[in-house]
Formats: structure tokens, sequence, C-alpha cells
């Protein structure tokens, strides 16, 4: 954000450009299992790593997304420019498309976008004053609505950053349920 080619959808097409790196990595001889790509995200990090799990028409065929994690997600994107979210950073994102109405959001929002058919954890820490727990938890219970396979795990006593500490609880999480789903 903030400079001339931030934004939506510049932002987003960035993720895919980024996803669909893997399949020239793996091409040069980079040890690469294409079929087992998870996609892990914070916080607005979050919000694009669910965004690029709904976009498999976009990607290469090659890479396939096998499992999503988001880490206090910002995952309705309406919702957090109703509230204002990070100082205004969704209005910032979207540009002049936010102008207030749900519609603006639908295609970069990823309450908007399910099914994802592929299993999402969704973490969501009791203490976190950045992401509200009912904007997760809403999104939890829409994709599980959409007959997505959704673990939703609110974590006590952790803060909006606590997903960054590698010995944190709330890495410990993400790190068991991705070797369990891969």
């Amino acid at each position: 954000l903030g400079i001339p080619d931030g934004g939506w959808p510049l932002t987003g097409e960035d993720v895919i450009r980024g996803i669909d790196y893997l399949s020239s990595l793996a091409a040069k001889g980079t040890d690469l299992d294409l079929e087992r790509i998870a996609v892990v995200g914070h916080s607005a990090g979050g919000h694009l790593a669910l965004w690029a799990a709904a976009q498999e028409r976009r990607r290469s065929p090659e890479v396939r997304i096998k499992a999503v994690v988001g880490e206090a997600p910002v995952a309705d994107l309406y919702g957090a420019f109703e509230k204002g979210l990070g100082r205004g950073a969704v209005a910032e994102l979207m540009g002049d498309v936010a102008n207030g109405t749900p519609e603006c959001f639908s295609q970069a929002s990823p309450i908007d976008l399910l099914p994802f058919g592929i299993p999402q954890l969704v973490l969501q820490g009791t203490d976190d004053d950045a992401v509200p727990l009912e904007l997760t938890q809403a999104y939890a219970v829409a994709a599980r609505a959409a007959g997505d396979s959704v673990e939703f795990k609110e974590l006590p006593d952790t803060d909006h950053m606590a997903f960054l500490h590698p010995e944190s609880t709330a890495h410990a999480t993400v790190r068991a349920w991705l070797g369990k789903i891969l």
C-alpha cells in the first residue's frame, strides 16, 4: 500500500505470480512437491493466503494448494472496512473500489469466495486487539456452511502478534496441523 502499483487488484495478482513462481523453481531443479503446497498468512497476509486458496482457476495448474492457514486473518474485507480495521487499511487496499457497498469487495474478500474445496485452519487469539474475534468466527461458520473443511481454534491468552514467534503455542498449533494435513 502507498505505492503507485499497490492496492487491489495488483496485490492479489502479485500473490498469484509468487505462487506460480514455485513451478519455475521446480523446473530449475528445486526439490518442491507442487502437489502438496500449503499457504499460510497472518492478519492482512491471512487475507491474502485465504484469497489465494480460492483462486484455483487463476493459478498455474502445476501448483496445487493442498491446505491454507489464516492466522488472525482479515477474512471479511467488508466487515473489516466497516469497522475501520488497521486505521483504514482496507479502504487503502481497495482504493476507489471501496465506495462502502459489500459488492465492491466481493472479488477480494475470502468470505465471498467460499467454498475453496481445501482444508483450512483458522486461528484467532482471544487477546487480539487488531482483528475482532467475531469476524474470524463468522468466517469459519460461513466456510463450514459453504461445505469447506475448516478447523477453527480460539487461542486463549494469545494476542495478534503471537503467531510470529516460533516458540508460541500459536506457531506450534499451525505446525502440528500442517504436519497432519500434509
